[in-house]
């Protein structure tokens, strides 16, 4: 593994997101990020 999936995971953490992973075989893996909405206030 190379640093993309570590430097991504310490970006979405330190955001309050979290990073899911599903694998299938003869598929392929999908990484999803998701990450907080925040609505702003006026």
């Amino acid at each position: 593994m190379g640093l993309g999936l570590s430097i991504c995971c310490s970006f979405v953490e330190a955001h309050g997101g979290r990073i899911t992973v599903t694998s299938k075989v003869g598929k392929g893996t999908t990484f999803n990020i998701l990450l907080p909405h925040l609505i702003a206030q006026a």
